[in-house]
């Protein structure tokens, strides 16, 4: 009496799972290179971006403007994503170097995964900030309460 069970798998459906997976999942690793140049260039257009929107406000604060708290919103969330950023960035080194075979794998896949994951996120939310950073008016005219000074008498006591 032979076997009574009989396993079929279809390599063309195994393959095609497989490929599907690392195409989805793999471009973090994969595409790591790039995506850490992509994260470093939009860093450093955000970066520019604050300082002109600075130097302007700065410029109109002189002239007696109040800075907008959208203007001020926007750059209290840059000046908190670069850190965040810049240490992404600074783990560059090590986890190039833990890429093998041509950048297709890791010698730590689960943390290269992560990582990879997220320096995307990262471009993303740089990439989303920016466009929120286009400011027709960075300030507006303070208001100036006017304060009427009225004259006082003279004290006058009673004994």
């Amino acid at each position: 009496m032979g076997g009574c069970v009989s396993i079929s798998i279809s390599c063309d459906q195994l393959t095609k799972n497989v490929s599907s997976c690392i195409n989805r999942n793999g471009d973090y690793i994969h595409g790591l290179k790039e995506n850490l140049t992509a994260l470093q260039r939009a860093l450093e257009e955000i970066e520019q971006r604050r300082e002109d929107l600075l130097r302007k406000i700065v410029s109109e604060e002189r002239r007696g403007f109040q800075r907008l708290a959208v203007v001020q919103g926007w750059v209290s969330k840059v000046e908190e994503i670069v850190p965040r950023a810049n240490e992404l960035a600074n783990m560059k080194s090590v986890q190039v170097q833990r890429l093998c075979l041509c950048g297709f794998c890791s010698k730590n896949l689960v943390s290269s995964y992560c990582y990879g994951k997220r320096v995307m996120k990262m471009v993303k939310d740089i990439e989303v900030l920016r466009s929120q950073g286009d400011f027709a008016v960075v300030a507006e005219r303070a208001l100036v309460t006017r304060v009427e000074e009225r004259p006082t008498r003279p004290m006058v006591a009673m004994e």
